[in-house]
């Protein structure tokens, strides 16, 4: 079976900063692995009780969800990280960059085989390695920790088995005398949703180990979670002013004023049966109804013009307009953008990568790329590969009955070509076209020429003679032998007799390097006898031939 891994080997990037690790090369992010036994119930237990304990991984998921800076920064890495490339690879020189077992001569080929077949595994589930790496890289970056789980085939939705990373709240423990680890696929799911897993299935905890505790997890969100708190406190508050602003408050008009727009002298019969002004409800109504009819019809003349009131002179003055809203605090939003700041700042991603290079000059770009790979991906790659090497890849080939000689030599490693930037692929064709690495039909190619762009053979000729002053005109003359057909010859010539200025096709002949008579020069001289003329001597050597017959 053709392995995916011998199908993307790529040769390695030409950008030296890029290169991958040797394998003896210091690891800034200490990784941790190790098989959880199904059939332990201290084991299983263990899982439940972490989760009650480490209660920080729960809040640092929720600021995922909440701060758009955190997720998109951890969008970022886990992107860049999706792309990295995955082989299985054999330590023979610790100090160099693992080779893959497939290059290594000396090992046997059932051993490439099991190593590649073992690693084909990981293609089973969502999105392939490209999807594992993604979730893994979420996961270490949020709460430092997952698990790598082979699910079993679930057959009423034809889905077969397939290797998958898994959050710690994915992972849980049944409570019960006899324990069992399922999967909750969904924060609302209920124990008939979940899927259990048999005691001979494969859960492997991944995780970046506490430089205190070792045997609990560790992320960079773990200190920045009060400032995150902080930040969607004052969020919040914000949000609370702006909605009190919504509420148009209270309008104080005090008795004695009309709409000058209703008819005066309206009456009506109160209770007592004596007839009375009915001024006040009806100015209420149409006051309200002119201040909201514009909101339904913008083109209604209340949009423009004025209401028109009328009453005495010393009552205009008692017209109040009381607001409930709340005022903004000026220093609320400096707060808030220092808040944010320290988040970025605590962050495993450059800051100024965070905040999307908005503040960056284009000069500063390449080595923030820079930075950013070498302080952030490339640990983070050789933090995935170590757990994959160490819980997933090496008890496989236990497992299947390798020598552990080999198991022990036995990795994954990485190749991050397709994360770095390339050069142009028309400059690379010209520097590896003048180094002669590459043909002229590969160079038009790359430059978005067909071969129809060429030059013709004539031309050819035509401008090596024109460059020919480089070389001695013995070695011209022997590399245009070599290079220009018969045919080509043959054609020229007959373009120089058929010229109808001698002069003229005997200079561009002579350019040529031809013979001058050949060209369409006079004739020498006829003797009586009818031989010719022996011609006059003459200091002056005659070109070389270029064009004989």
């Amino acid at each position: 079976m053709a392995s995916i891994f011998d199908r993307r080997n790529i040769p390695a990037p030409t950008a030296e900063s890029f290169a991958p690790m040797p394998y003896n090369a210091p690891r800034p992010l200490t990784s941790s692995a190790a098989r959880v036994d199904l059939k332990n119930k201290r084991e299983i237990d263990a899982i439940s009780k972490r989760r009650q304990q480490d209660k920080w991984q729960e809040e640092a998921w929720e600021y995922f969800d909440l701060i758009g800076e955190i997720k998109a920064s951890a969008t970022l890495i886990a992107s860049v990280m999706s792309r990295v490339n995955l082989y299985g690879a054999y330590v023979d020189d610790s100090s160099s960059v693992p080779s893959s077992v497939r290059r290594v001569e000396k090992l046997d080929e059932d051993f490439v085989k099991t190593v590649e077949d073992t690693l084909w595994w990981l293609e089973s589930g969502n999105g392939g390695t490209s999807g594992l790496l993604r979730t893994a890289a979420l996961n270490m970056f949020v709460t430092g920790e997952c698990y790598l789980v082979r699910e079993p085939a679930r057959f009423s939705s034809g889905e077969g088995e397939k290797w998958q990373i898994r959050s710690i709240d994915e992972i849980a423990a049944t409570a019960g005398r006899k324990s069992q680890v399922v999967i909750k696929p969904r924060r609302d799911s209920k124990p008939m949703d979940f899927i259990p897993l048999p005691e001979n299935g494969y859960v492997c905890r991944m995780w970046r180990p506490h430089p205190r505790f070792a045997d609990e997890a560790d992320s960079s969100m773990k200190g920045i979670l009060d400032t995150c708190d902080e930040l969607l406190l004052i969020n919040r508050t914000a949000s609370a002013t702006a909605k009190s602003r919504l509420n148009a408050g209270l309008l104080f008009v005090p008795d004695g004023f009309s709409n000058v727009a209703q008819a005066d002298g309206i009456s009506v019969e109160g209770e007592d049966g004596a007839m009375t002004d009915d001024v006040s409800d009806s100015f209420e109504e149409d006051l309200i109804d002119v201040m909201t009819t514009p909101i339904a019809d913008a083109s209604s003349a209340s949009a423009v013009v004025p209401i028109i009131l009328r009453g005495p002179e010393d009552l205009g003055e008692k017209i109040v307009h009381i607001k409930f809203e709340r005022s903004f605090d000026p220093q609320l939003a400096e707060r808030a953008n220092k808040a944010l700041d320290r988040i970025l700042a605590g962050l495993d991603i450059p800051m100024d990568v965070a905040k999307g290079l908005s503040g960056v000059k284009y000069s500063n770009a390449i080595l923030i790329e820079e930075q950013l790979y070498k302080a952030h991906i490339e640990p983070m790659i050789l933090l995935i590969v170590d757990q994959l090497t160490v819980g997933f890849l090496r008890p496989a080939l236990r497992a299947q009955g390798v020598p552990e000689d080999l198991v022990q030599r036995a990795t994954i490693w990485y190749d991050p070509s397709a994360i770095t930037a390339k050069p142009s692929k028309a400059e690379a064709a010209v520097t590896l076209y003048d180094k002669k690495a590459i043909s002229l039909q590969a160079l038009r190619r790359a430059n978005g020429f067909s071969e129809s762009d060429a030059p013709s053979d004539l031309e050819r000729v035509q401008r090596l003679a024109e460059e020919r002053a480089v070389l001695s005109d013995a070695l011209s003359e022997s590399l245009l032998d070599t290079m220009v057909p018969e045919e080509v010859k043959e054609q020229a010539r007959q373009q120089q007799l058929a010229t109808s200025d001698p002069a003229s096709a005997n200079a561009l002949n002579q350019a040529l390097g031809g013979d001058p008579a050949a060209a369409g020069a006079p004739a020498a001289p006829v003797g009586a006898e009818g031989d010719t003329a022996a011609p006059a001597t003459s200091n002056v050597q005659s070109p070389p031939t270029l064009l004989e017959p």
